[in-house]
């Protein structure tokens, strides 16, 4: 995935709870088969996957009346509005002010997907765009900046001469598209799909049903499945747990189980919103070790990062669903449980 957005910090405060439930906290909301539709057109081979269902987003905060081109005022709100969640509601937002001058923008999207392809070169995105999006002009936009552009069966593929056309000169291209499309434009027009990759054959081939998806694959069914309304998903196989120091072992991660894969996801239900961890072992036995080991690390460990109790860094609740562990969280600021995952640290502490 593209880096953290946020660099790791020290964690809240905060108190494990053993069976109650969690009040549920104001974060994200979705439609009940968007992942799944997203999930159906990323490779089977990819590793890792960062979803949001954005125009759910911007629905339950009252923003989904802002399209391109938006003034300067609209998108000085949806920049307030959307700048502590999890992470950015897509990959345009680094672009959101510039797009503004162009055919499309994050406003338009109606949901995005990171996922890089094994063995792929720069970014893999693939963002489904609203219906009244002109992607003719988007192509034209392109062509017009230096890219060559080829139609394969009614789609087309667009790739820069010079990869970072006009980045050196002002950090976009052509009007204001962003310098991720240089390395490759996928623009699928019945689906209503840009896809950046530089692995078009790949991603044809999913669109086609010619190459399973992760969807067919049904690599994160158990993660998933049993979470409804997802807006935002990070989920992630073939991890490395483990690796840890004498002096790390000895904060309470050692008998931690090895996790195989693994999601952090936000729902709504009722405009109300949980946040939750799921994490897959090996089989039902090794889940509950974990749920065990993992039990009583949450109220008596500490983080490997910080050396601060995993007790004092939020709420959390634990349960187990065969071979998964599930984590119900309250915490504020909630966007510093992606910073947790990504560092394998307190509740995603895990150990070979």
């Amino acid at each position: 995935m593209r880096p953290p957005r946020r660099a790791l910090a020290l964690l809240l405060p905060v108190l494990l709870l053993a069976s109650s439930s969690l009040t549920a906290c104001q974060l994200l909301g979705g439609d009940d088969d968007t992942l799944a539709d997203a999930l159906d057109l990323v490779p089977a081979t990819a590793t890792e996957v960062e979803f949001v269902n954005r125009s759910a987003l911007a629905e339950r905060l009252g923003l989904d009346d802002l399209a391109t081109p938006a003034d300067a005022a609209g998108v000085r709100e949806y920049r307030r509005a959307t700048d502590l969640y999890l992470a950015p509601p897509s990959g345009l937002n680094a672009y959101l002010e510039t797009m503004q001058a162009v055919a499309f923008s994050e406003l338009d999207v109606e949901w995005a997907v990171h996922a890089p392809v094994p063995g792929g070169r720069g970014p893999t995105d693939i963002y489904r765009v609203a219906d009244d999006v002109d992607l003719d002009e988007v192509v034209n936009d392109l062509v017009r900046a230096g890219f060559d552009h080829e139609e394969v069966d009614g789609r087309s593929q667009l790739v820069s001469k010079a990869l970072q056309t006009g980045a050196d000169d002002v950090g976009y291209i052509g009007e204001g598209y962003p310098v991720d499309f240089s390395y490759g434009l996928l623009v699928a027009p019945e689906e209503h799909l840009l896809i950046t990759t530089q692995e078009f054959d790949t991603l044809t081939a999913v669109l086609d049903d010619e190459a399973d998806s992760l969807a067919d694959a049904g690599t994160f069914d158990a993660v998933v499945d049993d979470v409804d309304d997802v807006e935002y998903a990070f989920l992630q196989r073939d991890l490395g747990c483990g690796g840890h120091s004498k002096e790390q072992l000895e904060l309470g991660v050692a008998d931690l189980g090895d996790v195989t894969r693994r999601g952090l996801l936000a729902s709504t239900d009722d405009d109300t919103v949980a946040l939750s961890a799921r994490l897959q072992f090996d089989d039902d036995d090794a889940a509950e070790d974990d749920l065990e080991a993992r039990t009583e690390y949450f109220a008596t460990g500490r983080s490997t990062s910080t050396g601060d109790p995993v007790s004092d860094l939020g709420r959390a609740e634990l349960d187990r669903d065969g071979d998964v562990v599930r984590i119900e969280f309250d915490l504020e600021p909630r966007y510093r449980v992606l910073e947790m995952m990504l560092g394998y640290d307190a509740y995603f502490a895990c150990n070979a």
